[in-house]
């Protein structure tokens, strides 16, 4: 378990970049286009058990909801300023 906030903050950063270094591994896919109704659009993606399982773990220990854990995972990766 985390002591304190830094520590929580350092892990979110270190899955980040376990992360980009599997981004960057892969190969490259097409995007598919999308319409957009809206200022958001729904995107629903299929997990296994395991990885529900990793990411209610993570947001357990963040305090956080499942849901927002992935969304600010997948908005950290999106963000192109840093």
């Amino acid at each position: 378990m985390f002591d304190t906030r830094g520590e929580r903050v350092a892990a979110v950063y270190r899955e980040l970049a376990r992360h980009a270094a599997l981004v960057a591994a892969a190969p490259q896919l097409p995007v598919p286009r999308r319409k957009q109704a809206g200022p958001s659009i729904v995107y629903s993606l299929r997990l296994d058990r395991d990885e529900v399982a990793a990411l209610e773990a993570q947001a357990r220990l963040s305090r956080i909801k499942p849901t927002v854990w992935a969304w600010n995972l997948i908005r950290e990766d999106g963000d192109t300023t840093r």
